[in-house]
């Protein structure tokens, strides 16, 4: 077969050209100063390998002394050059070839990042003990790696995917790339708990679920560090965050929505990410029904089995909407400062969803009539639903959206719903089961990287993914997999758009709302409008633009 080449749309020639240009190490300023931080989490177990740790809490602390293969424009999140100037699809996007910079030294003295160190990254996290949530469908989806020099290194897939640049960018938050040689040297035990990357700063001390601290790397290739030093302490009560920026204890704070009023009174600043968490609660148990799993019971979920259940499943799912007002949680819960929303894993306005589509009404009656047409009149043998709540990094109101949709769901429907707090680790091992039949959780997408969505859907959407929380759906499957295969770049959002208006028009999960992430920081201390964050981030992140005020 013919060889051919296509560029990634974002990489073009001259593009990538240009934009290796303007990533040319710039001039160095002094850092100074110590830099202090208080976040809701460093991490879900705190270890620095990212095959080592699930989810992408571990990008808190493994983004600050590690590099990304990719980066995301400040502006628009597309995707830039990072430790790979470049990248070339061949054989219609089943290889992608990448072209990785000269130069980049690891901490340490363990020598320069080259293909070896990439190829053993991705080894590991598709090894059959990592951890990491990509690590499954990379896994699935890879042929094999080839080194072709030591700055050159091809991908191979099994089928299409014009999608995996995107899932080396670094807010995919789970391949940093790590020194082969100095994991093989100390062993992984070790390697975890004492990183030695390429990144913009360097671990000191860590002190587990309490703090870590950090020194600059200077120079670094990409952005040296504004502040000497940082340290990042974990406190996962947001009002002693706020008491502890009021206090001069630290200088940025993550707040919740709830805080943001008295934030804003006591005179501090804001760093934010807009779009940054699509909430939404996903209905659990549309799954495979050879898994055991599998409850053909739950009102929600089709059983094939039934013919006559999929009218009534449909008709239910249609009900949960309606029943919820979505206005009334992005104010009450969100403080008015967000707009509800209309997909899961969709901002508003983006180019990939289908125009003119609103979010559900607000329709109580009618969301009654339905219940009662599908057979469960006043909720009247509706089984119990167990409502999962879940605090997560940076979207702490995950708990309160699935708490007031509860409320809804008891007020406007008469179900009986029960309240369980779990944290995520538990939650992840039972969603990796399919252990969700009759769980409703709400949860925040972070919608990078903003070009290319279909990042964040793999770990969610797809019946392979890990977790799968829209469900094991054929349909959607092949709606999924036809965004993975099309090349050309407008054609591809026809294809995003069809995924999206099947998971529209089927209510397949309730979506609430879009809000930005938002971190508290006493401008005194910080410079706070050189600290640019990624659009559609949730995750505290760019520790190294954060400039202190001169």
């Amino acid at each position: 077969m013919k060889r051919w080449q296509v560029l990634f749309s974002v990489a073009g020639t001259v593009m990538a050209l240009m934009l290796v240009a303007r990533s040319l190490t710039p001039a160095v300023v002094a850092p100074k100063g110590h830099l202090r931080m208080a976040l809701s989490s460093l991490g879900a177990a705190e270890r620095f390998l990212p095959w080592a740790d699930p989810g992408c809490e571990p990008f808190i602390l493994q983004r600050v002394v590690y590099d990304f293969l990719l980066y995301s424009d400040l502006d628009t999140g597309e995707l830039r050059p990072g430790l790979a100037e470049r990248w070339v699809a061949e054989d219609g996007a089943k290889a992608w070839r990448f072209y990785l910079r000269k130069g980049v030294q690891f901490q340490q003295g363990y020598g320069e990042m080259t293909a070896e160190d990439v190829k053993f990254t991705f080894e590991r996290l598709i090894s059959k003990d990592s951890l990491a949530s990509w690590g499954k469908p990379l896994a699935r989806d890879l042929d094999r790696i080839e080194i072709v020099n030591p700055y050159e290194i091809v991908f191979r897939l099994k089928k299409p995917d014009v999608t995996f640049p995107a899932n080396t960018v670094e807010v995919r938050c789970q391949v940093v790339i790590v020194s082969k040689k100095y994991v093989e040297s100390v062993g992984e035990a070790q390697a975890a708990e004492k990183p030695v990357g390429s990144g913009p700063f360097r671990l000191v001390e860590h002190r587990r679920r309490v703090t870590a601290r950090f020194e600059a790397s200077v120079p670094h290739w990409r952005k040296s560090p504004g502040f000497a030093s940082m340290t990042l302490y974990r406190v996962e009560e947001p009002a002693a965050r706020l008491a502890m920026l009021r206090a001069g204890e630290v200088d940025v704070a993550e707040i919740p929505y709830k805080l943001l009023k008295e934030a804003e009174v006591a005179g501090f600043a804001f760093a934010r990410s807009k779009a940054a968490s699509v909430y939404h609660i996903h209905l659990g148990g549309m799954i495979n029904p050879k898994n055991k799993h599998f409850n053909p019971n739950i009102p929600w979920v089709v059983n094939a089995a039934d013919p006559s259940s999929a009218k009534r499943a449909l008709t239910v799912r249609k009900a949960l909407n309606l029943a919820v007002n979505k206005q009334e949680i992005v104010d009450s819960i969100f403080s008015g400062k967000g707009e509800p929303s209309i997909f899961a894993f969709l901002p508003p306005g983006s180019v990939f969803a289908p125009a003119g589509l609103k979010p559900y009404p607000y329709d109580p009656e009618q969301a009654r009539k339905l219940l009662a047409e599908a057979g469960y009149p006043g909720g009247r043998g509706f089984p119990t639903v167990t409502a999962r709540l879940v605090p997560f990094p940076g979207r702490a109101e995950q708990v309160d959206v699935a708490e007031a949709v509860a409320g809804y769901w008891e007020k406007n429907l008469g179900l009986k719903v029960k309240r369980e707090v779990m944290d995520w680790p538990a939650l992840a091992a039972k969603l990796k089961v399919r252990d969700e039949a009759g769980i409703i959780w709400a949860y925040g997408t972070i919608p990078r990287p903003l070009g290319e969505p279909l990042v964040t859907m793999m770990s969610w959407v797809h019946s392979g993914a890990m977790y799968s929380a829209i469900g094991e759906i054929p349909e959607v499957d092949r709606l999924y997999e036809a965004v993975m295969k099309e090349v050309d770049p407008e054609k591809r959002k026809l294809r995003y758009r069809d995924l999206a208006r099947y998971i529209y028009d089927n209510y397949l999960v309730v979506p609430i709302g879009s809000v930005d992430a938002q971190y508290a920081v006493n401008p005194k201390v910080v410079d706070v409008k050189k600290w640019r964050l990624v659009p559609g981030e949730t995750y505290i992140h760019n520790y190294e633009f954060i400039e202190p005020v001169r």
